[in-house]
């Protein structure tokens, strides 16, 4: 994935990745462009397939975009992208969601999220008064 943008200019409100295989590398330069930016109105890395190599994990690879400490996005869709319980359930999921108050609406759709993960979910929004949408749609 090449990810090129030229902000002279003008201002970018989304950024929309759909339905590819990203590696562990993409996402981290995706990050590294998107602090560049600073502000973003809607992120959504949707129906990807994560390609994860030894001792990577989907926590470690996808939290980064929840860290409001050089970014701000208002919405983050991260439909399909087979997120389980072990994402959620990150110590570092609770402390971002906690610590963002950037974003105001999180899509979690379509994951892999039983009873167990969804509590982990509204857990976080418990401390983030600036959710005010969030879907866990199956």
């Amino acid at each position: 994935m090449l990810l090129s943008i030229s902000t002279a200019g003008s201002v970018v409100k989304e950024v929309a990745v759909h339905g590819c295989s990203l590696t562990v590398q993409h996402i981290t330069d995706l990050v590294v462009t998107l602090e560049k930016i600073g502000a973003i109105e809607v992120l959504k890395i949707d129906y990807i397939t994560l390609v994860l190599g030894e001792g990577e994990d989907v926590a470690t690879c996808l939290l980064p975009l929840l860290s409001s400490e050089k970014m701000m996005i208002s919405y983050l869709s991260l439909k399909g992208c087979g997120l389980g319980d072990d994402f959620v359930a990150a110590a570092d999921f609770y402390k971002h969601m906690s610590e963002n108050v950037d974003l105001k609406a999180l899509s979690l759709a379509n994951n892999q999220l039983s009873d167990a993960g969804v509590s982990s979910v509204l857990k976080a929004m418990k401390v983030n008064p600036a959710i005010a949408d969030l879907n866990l749609a199956q």
